[in-house]
């Protein structure tokens, strides 16, 4: 990924939180010689320091014959918006979209023993239906169940690299910038995008960006 210094993501906390924020990922391979995506839920997690994402895709789709030794690469989207000159004050500037992007490269191990993948939905489920009264369990008829893990594809990617870019006008004149944040509090869909481009900034400016 293009990554230009002024748009470079420098706060690991803050990526860690916008991947656990977006899980909603795109998963790329190489399968026959041609780009392969699924698009699905990836969880991260912390293992002797290293990140680690795990998931799961229906054991009918073939991407997971192109797992192995090639790097596969996990996509999570962040916040991002359109950006019209008229949110600025400086002329000549253009229309543009900012945005936070961060890639995950790693090597897929398939996780072939069912109590593990059984493991790995059960952590999705915990994740996603959260502390809501009406939760749903996973609670089974056990051949049922069985039948579900066998119909699955469980996997795990070791993250070797991460590439985060925030694109958040971080290159504008600061009259711009609080131009744009005023624009963005004023729009109500654009209330991530406005919290994420007041702490990205916040952060260039105390280290003197």
């Amino acid at each position: 990924m293009y990554v230009p210094t002024h748009f470079e993501a420098r706060d690991g906390a803050l990526v860690d939180e916008l991947i656990d924020a977006n899980s909603f990922a795109t998963l790329v391979s190489q399968r026959e010689g041609e780009p392969f995506a699924t698009h699905l839920p990836l969880l991260r997690e912390r293992r002797d320091g290293r990140t680690v994402l795990v998931g799961h895709l229906a054991r009918a789709n073939p991407h997971w014959r192109a797992f192995g030794d090639v790097a596969a690469l996990a996509i999570f989207q962040g916040p991002h918006g359109y950006v019209s000159p008229r949110h600025y004050v400086s002329p000549n500037l253009v229309p543009t979209w900012n945005y936070a992007a961060i890639h995950c490269y790693g090597r897929v191990r398939i996780v072939d023993d069912a109590a593990q993948a059984r493991a790995i939905l059960a952590k999705m489920v915990e994740r996603y239906e959260g502390a809501r009264t009406d939760r749903w369990t996973m609670s089974l008829d056990p051949e049922f169940e069985a039948k579900l893990v066998a119909a699955i594809v469980a996997f795990e990617i070791d993250v070797e690299r991460i590439e985060a870019k925030f694109k958040l006008s971080q290159n504008r004149l600061p009259i711009d910038r609080q131009a744009l944040l005023a624009a963005l509090d004023a729009d109500a869909n654009a209330a991530e995008l406005a919290a994420l481009t007041r702490r990205v900034l916040a952060a260039g400016r105390d280290r003197g960006d």
